[in-house]
């Protein structure tokens, strides 16, 4: 007639009620000391109210506890020794008590619930350890982009600040000495029009820098148009390709269709790809090429690049954790460990093909949700 299914929380160290059905009351919590909790991680046995209750010492304490639960037989769920959560039971519909043979079959299912609890868990710290790689990838490279992003806004603020210098010079020289108060002003509203749109440039590029580096909070997924995502990529970046003298072009239709994904993680793992594929290159000579076209439902993302290319023999590990040929100091191995799990998050898949010496070539897909079909 009820049931109720408490788990561990570690961190508040108490047994909290996360799924319950005819129980007295709801948010039902006991803490590591409580006796009924004590008592199932000391025995690791079942308490029977009727029977093993009545027979304890503090029995009031736990008669308690058991209407709180509505309860009349409560068994420990342990896994590896340690007991994860505790599985309740009410009065049985038929009105019996509970046989030997009742409770040796919830003993089997409390173990069953035990592993289906620890691998649910598992996954779960599996998710987290993973978005906090991904941002730790992410913060990697942040501190060189700052370098190209710092040169950036720096030339925006020089202008500024030459723009404001020169007036106030011009005005201690006696320069404005003949100009009419209309003249003074419209000198005014130019250099201050100058002004504004440098400022605008710099508030743009910190704007970029802020938002790629804030962790995407997306629980749902929406449409994304992934040649903006490109372009919000080489904005990013694209002072750090120009200072390598290395070209990207895009090549999108204008009716390229629309995907369904994370737009924040969809944009990180374009840049990803584009700035290894940067890192793959000699100074002066490289070359990405970034294109699209649909192809039997899907949306078909292209990323050439003539760089150094991967031997035969390492492709197969280029997607693995920590795996990376470059230097400890341009990135940690999980760049592209990510990309792939995020591809795959957003329902795409991603190959890849290379040759030493000659190039690389990074295929995504993802499903198609809007916009017409553009055959290659």
């Amino acid at each position: 007639e009820s049931a109720a299914v408490l788990l561990h929380d570690k961190d508040a160290k108490t047994y909290k009620m996360v799924a319950g059905v005819g129980t007295k009351e709801k948010n039902i919590a006991f803490n590591e000391s409580d006796l009924i909790v004590s008592y199932l991680k000391q025995t690791g046995q079942h308490i029977l109210k009727d029977k093993s209750v009545d027979k304890m010492e503090h029995d009031g304490e736990l008669k308690q506890s058991f209407r709180k639960l509505n309860a009349r037989l409560c068994l420990p769920i342990e896994f590896h020794d340690e007991m994860i959560g505790v599985l309740c039971l009410g009065m049985k519909k038929s009105g019996e008590d509970f046989t030997q043979e009742d409770i040796d079959i919830l003993d089997t299912l409390a173990r069953t619930e035990a592993i289906s609890i620890s691998n649910a868990r598992q996954f779960e710290e599996n998710a987290k350890m993973q978005a906090v790689a991904a941002q730790s990838e992410k913060m990697a490279v942040i501190g060189t982009l700052a370098a190209g992003i710092n040169h950036e806004i720096c030339n925006p603020l020089g202008i500024v600040r030459g723009q404001c210098e020169m007036f106030l010079l011009n005005r201690r020289d006696g320069y404005y000495n003949d100009k009419t108060p209309d003249e003074l002003l419209k000198i005014s509203a130019d250099v201050m029009n100058k002004v504004i749109k440098e400022t605008d440039r710099a508030t743009l590029i910190t704007k970029k820098l802020s938002s790629f580096a804030k962790p995407s909070k997306r629980t749902d997924l929406e449409e994304v148009r992934v040649e903006k995502e490109v372009d919000e990529v080489v904005g990013l970046i694209g002072h750090e390709l120009k200072l390598n003298n290395i070209d990207i072009q895009k090549d999108f239709p204008n009716n390229f269709p629309v995907i369904l994904g994370d737009k924040k993680q969809i944009q990180e793992v374009f840049f990803n790809i584009i700035r290894n594929a940067a890192q793959a290159m000699d100074k002066g000579e490289g070359k990405i090429v970034v294109s699209g076209f649909a192809d039997s439902g899907n949306a078909v993302v292209r990323i050439v690049d003539n760089g150094s290319g991967i031997p035969q023999d390492k492709i197969g590990q280029i997607f693995n954790p920590f795996y990376t040929t470059k230097a400890p100091s341009k990135g940690t191995g999980l760049g592209l460990f990510i990309v792939k799990q995020v591809i795959e998050k957003n329902k795409g898949t991603i190959l890849v093909e290379s040759e030493a010496g000659i190039g690389t070539t990074f295929t995504l897909r993802f499903p198609i949700v809007a916009a017409a079909l553009v055959t290659a």
